[in-house]
């Protein structure tokens, strides 16, 4: 029987591989998959490609064709290789590497990405695109790994790769929309949505973000809409019916939302996500014992899980148990999770509202310390030193954030605005254009309203209208800013009045 074995760039030759022939560890690996029946389930990460979900690997990505009519006896080669009959009548696996060989590359580089060497770990993703431009879950890795170091242009170009050779592969459709939705593009983040369901009508993960992202914009129906036909499909999707419990909760609707959760907790009682969701609507419902017996919940079935942590912290907070709400805030604090930047940012802002201005100080310098490079967190931290009166540390602390991430409109208005504190208009007005040239998303809008109420302030208010314009452009779904460029136009039309 002869195999071809994938070598990382290209293929070696063929080899006679028989029973007592001496191999490598490649041709070992090129044996041990003729005698599977499945391909390799992952489960230690989603799972991506045509049909294929995000739901933690429940699912299986098929990642080509399928094979045709009855299958022999003989051994069976996994579904998305190429067969072709070898000259004394074995099978010869072509154009393609062995899946155990692609798994191992693919999980090492997993590990060495986890590490920060993003550069290593990008040669061998696309090495392993190379050996199987089909697999799906590589293009959505890869765009993933450019999502985190703002290479956006990157990122929409690695998936627009995938989409050409994998046309129908909704979850790459998928994560393009996401992205878009995360860009501020709403009307393209829409139409990638569509494409998604028009190659999988049935992927729940789909109708979550579509419908996430119409909440968020207030278009309560589309939400509800999105989420109920994705539940039509997959009725005890707990992702589904948390979303939709939590939008019912923000609609006053309390019972709806609390019998969705329930229902999502009939079939997965062990999801820490949906008792922390049911304790925010028996919080707003005023059971506030009742909320701390699903938080007890949460936390016990996954105490891991820093929202949980983060709500129930905050639920003393409210209640005035600061020493409590301290105490949840450090056991949430000591989890090492990139998800848990919003509870210490939470810890330090209570702290800050108490007048413990250093305590706070430390909680920034603290999370910085152990690692959590997040550019919104150094910009709360600058925001606080120069409160207190620091101001050159606090322009030292927006330039660490903007070496984090040079995209983050946030940091440019606070360096901006403190410029204009200090009389320097012709700074600030520099920081401000390079802020609006490199910025991204919806937050350029946020930094153009502060240059337009800057400019106003120093009576350039010609100028602060044609700002206030390019911010509207930016974020036409921003109410607040509507009302602020209204209010000028119509204080700029007559000529005496201040706009504060």
């Amino acid at each position: 029987m002869e195999a071809f074995v994938g070598n990382g760039g290209g293929f070696l030759r063929t080899r006679e591989v028989g029973v007592g022939s001496r191999v490598g560890a490649r041709g070992k690996a090129a044996c041990m998959v003729m005698e599977k029946k499945k391909s390799l389930r992952i489960a230690s990460s989603p799972v991506y490609g045509d049909g294929a979900s995000s739901d933690g690997g429940k699912s299986v990505a098929l990642r080509g064709p399928k094979p045709q009519g009855k299958t022999s006896g003989r051994p069976a080669v996994v579904n998305w290789a190429r067969e072709e009959k070898g000259s004394k009548g074995g099978t010869k696996v072509a154009d393609v590497a062995v899946p155990e060989v692609q798994e191992i590359m693919y999980e090492n580089a997993k590990a060495v990405e986890k590490r920060g060497d993003w550069r290593v770990a990008l040669k061998t993703y696309n090495e392993l695109l190379k050996m199987d431009p089909s697999n799906g879950k590589i293009y959505v890795r890869v765009s993933m790994l450019f999502r985190k170091l703002r290479k956006i242009d990157a990122c929409r170009n690695i998936l627009r790769r995938g989409l050409r050779a994998n046309p129908t592969n909704a979850i790459i459709w998928q994560n393009w929309a996401d992205i878009e939705n995360k860009e501020g593009n709403v009307e393209l983040a829409r139409k990638l949505y569509k494409n998604a369901l028009s190659a999988n009508s049935r992927l729940h993960s789909i109708y979550n973000s579509w419908g996430s992202l119409e909440a968020r914009l207030g278009n309560v129906a589309k939400a509800r809409e999105l989420f109920n036909k994705g539940l039509k499909f997959n009725p005890d999707n707990s992702r589904l019916l948390y979303s939709l419990g939590v939008l019912e909760n923000r609609q006053h609707n309390s019972e709806l939302a609390r019998r969705l959760l329930m229902r999502g907790l009939k079939s997965e009682p062990d999801n820490s996500y949906l008792h922390q969701a049911l304790a925010l609507v028996e919080l707003k419902a005023h059971r506030v014992s009742n909320a701390r017996e699903c938080l007890r919940r949460a936390t016990k079935v996954d105490p891991k899980n820093t929202m949980a942590w983060l709500t129930w912290a905050q639920l003393e907070e409210l209640q005035g148990q600061k020493d409590v709400a301290r105490r949840y805030y450090r056991i949430g604090s000591e989890i090492n999770s990139a998800g848990n930047i919003t509870l210490w940012q939470s810890w330090a802002r209570m702290e800050e509202k108490l007048g413990h201005e250093e305590d706070a100080i430390w909680i920034y310098s603290e999370a910085i310390a152990r690692g959590f490079a997040d550019a919104l967190l150094y910009n709360e931290y600058g925001l606080l030193l120069r409160k207190v009166g620091r101001r050159r540390d606090a322009i030292e602390v927006f330039r660490r954030g903007l070496g984090v991430d040079e995209h983050c409109s946030q940091l440019y208005k606070s360096i901006a605005l403190g410029l204009v504190e200090d009389g320097s208009i012709a700074q600030a007005r520099r920081v401000f254009s390079v802020g609006e040239r490199k910025g991204i998303g919806r937050d350029v809008a946020k930094l153009l309203h502060a240059w337009a109420a800057a400019e106003w302030q120093e009576q350039e208010k010609a100028t602060a209208r044609e700002i206030f314009q390019r911010a509207v452009k930016v974020d036409r779904t921003c109410g607040w800013l509507w009302m602020w460029y209204v209010e000028c136009a119509y204080l700029l039309w007559y000529g005496t009045f201040r706009c504060d």
